[in-house]
């Protein structure tokens, strides 16, 4: 949603998670990207990254990180990762690599000690396990897919949709939190504006 404004942030995560978690595969990492924003916003009413994150038959996906990710070559995130390609019988696994030492600048206390448990509570787990955690019955994935009646369309578009997981659904019930997460977009749509002036 506003990228331009987090790639530090986002090139900064994508290092931190990449040194703490070994062999850590593109698919993973778009799980614990979306973890950690969807916790956030139940917690505290704003995402970490403020990607913006499309219904896949895999789960949600920010798709602009995933496009990112294996076209580093052309990516403002290759200053922050390299990649390296595993291929294992017919299926070739993008392995995230971090190219220097995480800047924790751009994150507060409660974001670090956010994706620090959620490496603890997910870090091990196969991404298919996330996958599958990500599809249960009340998540925002499962609600779209059943909403906009995408186990069909998946299989017409190479298993994807356009459809974008609104993560504010989460806390439609929490006016406090609903008020941080407008008042968060507000000042971040002034900073994006200051920036293209």
């Amino acid at each position: 949603m506003f990228r331009d404004l987090q790639n530090e942030k986002i090139g900064n995560l994508l290092i931190y998670l990449a040194s703490k978690i070994k062999d850590l595969g593109i698919t993973k990492t778009l799980k614990l990207f979306y973890l950690i924003d969807e916790t956030s916003v139940k917690e505290v009413g704003t995402p970490v990254t403020w990607l913006e994150y499309k219904v896949w038959e895999m789960g949600p996906v920010a798709v602009d990180i995933y496009n990112e990710v294996q076209h580093l070559k052309h990516s403002t995130l290759s200053s922050f990762i390299s990649v390296e390609r595993k291929k294992s019988f017919d299926y070739e696994t993008t392995i995230i690599k971090p190219l220097k030492s995480f800047d924790d600048s751009e994150f507060n206390d409660y974001e670090v000690e956010l994706i620090d448990r959620i490496i603890e509570k997910y870090g091990n787990m196969p991404a298919k396990n996330l996958i599958d955690i990500l599809h249960k019955e009340d998540t925002l994935w499962h609600k779209n897919v059943i909403k906009n009646e995408l186990k069909f369309a998946f299989s017409l578009y190479n298993r994807r949709s356009n459809v974008v997981i609104e993560l504010a659904d989460l806390i439609a019930d929490n006016d406090m939190k609903l008020i941080a997460y407008k008042s968060a977009v507000n000042a971040l749509e002034f900073q994006t504006q200051l920036a293209n002036d």
